[in-house]
């Protein structure tokens, strides 16, 4: 016999499952340790074993069992009083579901009756009182106001773990005014100023090029509003990029964005190693990028190009509040001259906003040598210091490539 199960109970007829397991193919005995309580943890005793042999070890092999033995208690006055207790809660669930019946059909008076004279405990008493201003009283106030109380108890608890969570997708097919909505996209930055419902989104790589339009998202009305079809345009703002990062911090409303992989850093792009993925494979609704009331941008002059096309690790900050909101401000054209970070993609940042500090964690350093692998450390920056700190020296660092 390989896979068996092992039943037991005081009658033939009503037997609980207690063992689900197999046997070794050897001649050594084994033990196993066989379930003696019930769900509620009360002991229960038992007079018959049932032993279904469910697998043997080969299809040529007849399913035999040579040596069985058994180990518990048989202390008569033990046993007598395990099977009194067991009684008693049989009987406790039964009159539970005769209790919980008539409540259901109505029969208020023969429910109170018998639950009066068993001095049984149906539920617990929110519970009951609960039921009784939903289902009976229909006081909808009232039951509202007992579900803070419910919760409290924690008797919502074995529900809610029953109930494992699960996430639900529900694909937006948001546009402007004017019918458009950020092209396709992969290595993109995104941020959310969850107080006002807004989540901006800037930058990333459609497949050809990098990209440097920047939008908000109304959560509220499901709308798209460019901001910016190229930044690069702006005062003080960052080129095109892709798997750049980007916090907003909700004290002051201002977007910090750091990094990128762009066109700058390498002659060729189709020369970086894919330590990132692009991909141009999207199913998305064709949109145009560029308002037919806005002339598309022009070319840079080589001292504005110079700013953000060059490997400096550039800092930028953007103002959604106060009286520079809309602008963009030009932090460190180098963070690692100011004892902040390398130039480096696919990193992690965050923003604690009570303390004031950004943190910026990991990325592959962008230096020109492609044929190793050079990973940043962990940075803070200080906002209102306006300090760069290394908190970890890098891990990893000149690694060559598989």
């Amino acid at each position: 016999m390989k896979e068996f199960k092992i039943y037991v109970g005081l009658s033939e007829d009503n037997m609980t499952e207690v063992l689900h397991s197999g046997l070794k193919n050897d001649p050594a005995p084994e033990t196993f340790y066989v379930r003696s309580v019930n769900q509620a943890g009360l002991a229960f005793p038992t007079r018959y074993i049932k032993i279904e042999p469910l697998s043997a070890h080969g299809q040529s092999f007849h399913i035999s069992i040579w040596y069985v033995a058994l180990n518990g208690i048989v202390d008569e006055r033990y046993v007598s009083e395990v099977g009194a207790k067991h009684e008693e809660f049989q009987e406790t669930i039964v009159l539970r579901h005769v209790l919980k019946h008539l409540r259901q059909r109505r029969f208020l008076g023969p429910f109170q009756s018998v639950l009066d004279r068993s001095g049984l405990q149906l539920e617990h008493p929110l519970i009951t009182d609960l039921h009784t201003s939903l289902v009976i009283n229909g006081d909808y106030t009232g039951c509202e106001a007992l579900l803070a109380s419910v919760a409290s108890a924690g008797l919502f608890t074995t529900s809610l773990l029953s109930e494992q969570p699960h996430a639900l997708w529900t694909r937006l097919n948001a546009v402007d005014p004017d019918g458009d909505a950020p092209s396709a996209r992969s290595g993109h930055a995104m941020c959310i100023d969850q107080e006002n419902g807004q989540i901006y989104l800037f930058g990333g790589w459609d497949g050809q090029k990098n990209l440097d339009d920047f939008w908000v998202f109304n959560v509220q009305a499901e709308a798209w509003k460019i901001i910016s079809y190229a930044t690069q345009r702006d005062v003080n703002g960052p080129g095109p990029r892709s798997c750049h990062k980007m916090v907003f911090d909700t004290a002051t409303g201002d977007i910090y964005v750091f990094g990128r992989l762009d066109e700058g850093t390498s002659g060729d792009i189709g020369e970086i190693p894919a330590t990132s993925v692009h991909s141009s494979g999207f199913d998305a609704p064709v949109t145009s990028p560029v308002s037919p009331r806005q002339s598309p941008p022009g070319p840079l002059s080589s001292s504005r190009s110079s700013v953000w096309s060059s490997r400096g690790a550039q800092f930028y900050r953007y103002h959604t509040r106060g009286r520079d909101a809309g602008k963009w401000e030009l932090f460190f054209r180098d963070t690692s001259a100011a004892g902040g970070p390398p130039l480096v993609f696919d990193h992690q940042m965050t923003i604690d906003s009570g303390a004031q500090v950004i943190y910026v964690s990991g990325g592959r350093v962008v230096d020109g040598d492609w044929d190793s692998l050079k990973f940043s450390g962990l940075y803070s920056y200080d906002i209102r210091k306006n300090k760069w700190k290394m908190c970890q020296y890098e891990l990893f660092s000149g690694l060559p490539l598989p």
